[in-house]
């Protein structure tokens, strides 16, 4: 009778896992990077119930609460996401396998209250490659490029153009000083900026489907004034980090339109603002 309530435990934890979305948590004690027995038993039911095997890739996110100081939380953040690496490696898993290990330091909150869910490592099957990695604010995701391995990039939502154009407008300075100062203190670095927009029709109307010839025309219309305000922008981006004296070696732009959303059109103004966006890709370091 054990053995079968064990085995109906292990089944009832196999489906819950299989529902959830695809990033799990372990959490941490305040002030410490050391696994604690609960966060082990997490990890232990991962492997077990196959959610993390040998061959699949998985990426490692830390984070630290809103106490303390960005020196102490940065690297401890760091230390939580190593912590588990290790603990994985020690189960198993190559380290080939563990595509991004990153602290993202800590979540900013409108108060110094500590939020034991904020102490944590997100795990993410499968990797992230391919997938933009996306901080609670830009300047952390900024600050971090250093940690992101090449092939990975960063969002940033808060790069903000006047509608319509490839105009910068001043909100979006503290992000893109942010941006020169940690390429000044990474020489190493290359990058690519890339460009996206969500839905820009300009004059166009959507035209009823089924779509006519003259339809099929005034949707690649539409395709080709996205792909060339996404492309401005990029390269607007890249002029102000030339301008600011960043060697134009290290930079590349490229735009794709609306053809890589976060969300799927929907008419949503937030979904429409996370789609809106400039990502910056490590191409060397």
């Amino acid at each position: 009778m054990r053995y079968l309530f064990i085995l109906l435990i292990c089944s009832a934890m196999h489906n819950t896992y299989a529902q959830k979305a695809d990033t799990f948590h372990v959490f941490f004690p305040i002030a410490t990077s050391t696994l604690s027995a609960n966060g082990k038993q997490t990890l232990d039911s991962l492997l077990y119930n196959d959610i993390l095997i040998k061959g699949r890739k998985v990426g490692l996110i830390g984070y630290a609460d809103n106490t303390g100081t960005d020196s102490i939380n940065n690297p401890l953040s760091l230390e939580r996401a190593k912590a588990v690496a290790n603990y994985l490696h020690y189960m198993g898993i190559d380290t080939t396998d563990i595509e991004l290990v990153a602290g993202r330091g800590a979540i900013k909150r409108n108060t110094q209250h500590s939020y034991p869910t904020d102490r944590r490592v997100d795990i993410i099957p499968g990797g992230l490659k391919n997938k933009a990695i996306v901080a609670s604010t830009d300047i952390t995701s900024i600050q971090q490029l250093a940690t992101i391995e090449k092939g990975q990039k960063v969002s940033l939502n808060n790069i903000i153009f006047l509608a319509g154009t490839p105009v910068i407008l001043e909100k979006s300075y503290p992000i893109l000083q942010e941006l020169t100062k940690t390429l000044k203190e990474n020489p190493n670095i290359k990058i690519r900026i890339e460009g996206h927009v969500c839905c820009y029709h300009g004059n166009i109307k959507p035209p009823k489907y089924p779509y006519s010839k003259h339809s099929l025309n005034m949707l690649a219309e539409q395709d080709r004034v996205e792909q060339t305000l996404s492309d401005n922008r990029a390269y607007e981006v890249k002029k102000y980090l030339m301008k600011h004296g960043i060697d134009p070696n290290r930079l590349s732009c490229k735009g794709f339109g609306t053809t890589v959303p976060f969300y799927e059109p929907d008419g949503k103004t937030i979904n429409d603002d996370k789609n809106r966006r400039v990502e910056i890709r490590i191409m060397d370091k």
